[in-house]
C-alpha cells in the first residue's frame, strides 16, 4: 500500500479538472470532486535516526568500505 496517498491524491486532482472542464463546457452541472476536499488524510510520518556527528558518520563509512561480505550485499 505504498504511496496510496499521493495515489489517491492524483486521482483527485485529474479528476477535479475533468469534472470543472465538464462544468465550464455545459456537460455537467456540478463537480463532485469538490465534496472530496479534505477527505483524504496525509499519513503520520515517521521520524528516522541519523548521524549528526561526522566522527560517527565517518565511522559508518569505514565500516562499510571494510565489509568484505558477499558480493551482492557489497552492492546493496
Amino acid at each position: 500500500m505504498r504511496g496510496w496517498y499521493e495515489s489517491a491524491r492524483r486521482l483527485r486532482s485529474t479528476l477535479g479538472s475533468v469534472f470543472r472542464y465538464a462544468v465550464a463546457t455545459a456537460r455537467a452541472d456540478t463537480g463532485p470532486t469538490f465534496a472530496l476536499r479534505g477527505a483524504l488524510t496525509a499519513p503520520r510520518t515517521k521520524s528516522r535516526a541519523a548521524l549528526t556527528e561526522p566522527k560517527a558518520f565517518r565511522a559508518l563509512l569505514r565500516a562499510i568500505d571494510g565489509f568484505e561480505g558477499q558480493a551482492t550485499a557489497t552492492a546493496a
